[in-house]
């Protein structure tokens, strides 16, 4: 697992009040209680925590807690 994918697992848990490696990246983000509010919340921390921009329609992309990972890593990469 690589520092990013460390960091949102981080992230994730802290808002869900999980430990980090109770986190799956294979689960859906509604396992944990996440909302589209709560989501959003997750994503808009994420941008601030790596300065990254994610737009609106590509939220609706995002179900996994992988998809979360590949899209900002994705972002990352393109900065």
């Amino acid at each position: 697992m690589n520092q990013v994918s460390r960091q949102i697992r981080t992230e994730l848990a802290s808002l869900c009040a999980i430990k980090p490696e109770q986190v799956n990246e294979e689960a859906l983000l509604i396992q944990y209680g996440l909302d589209s509010i709560r989501s959003l919340e997750l994503i808009v921390s994420l941008e601030e925590k790596f300065s990254i921009e994610i737009p609106d329609d590509e939220l609706s992309q995002i179900r996994r807690v992988g998809d979360v990972m590949k899209l900002v890593e994705q972002k990352i990469t393109l900065n």
